[in-house]
C-alpha cells in the first residue's frame, strides 16, 4: 500500500482514515477561504513567505491531521461540522 507523507501517524489499514482526512481537509481550505474574517486571520498568523502559498497549504494539511488524531476514535452523530468549525477558530483567533 502506498503510504503518502501527509498520511504519516494514520492506520493505512482503515480506509475510511483517508476519506475522512481528504474531507476534513478539503472543507478546512473552504472554510477558511469562503470566510472573510478567517481567512483574513490565516493570513495574518501565516503570511506568504519566498515559497509562496505552500507553507499556507502546509499548516492546514497539519491542522487536518491534528483534528483526524484528536478524533481518530469518535462515533461522529451530526456534530462533525461545528467540532471542525470550532476546532478552526480555536487556531485563528
Amino acid at each position: 500500500m502506498i503510504q503518502l507523507k501527509f498520511m504519516t501517524g494514520f492506520d493505512a489499514e482503515k480506509s475510511e482514515g483517508f476519506q475522512s482526512y481528504s474531507e476534513t481537509l478539503s472543507l478546512m481550505v473552504a472554510d477558511i477561504y469562503r470566510d472573510e474574517a478567517m481567512r483574513k486571520s490565516f493570513e495574518q498568523l501565516h503570511p506568504a513567505t519566498e515559497y509562496g502559498y505552500i507553507e499556507r497549504l502546509q499548516v492546514i494539511i497539519d491542522w487536518a491531521k491534528q483534528f483526524e488524531q484528536l478524533h481518530e476514535n469518535t462515533e461522529w452523530d451530526g456534530e462533525w461540522y461545528e467540532t471542525l468549525d470550532t476546532f478552526l477558530k480555536e487556531k485563528l483567533f
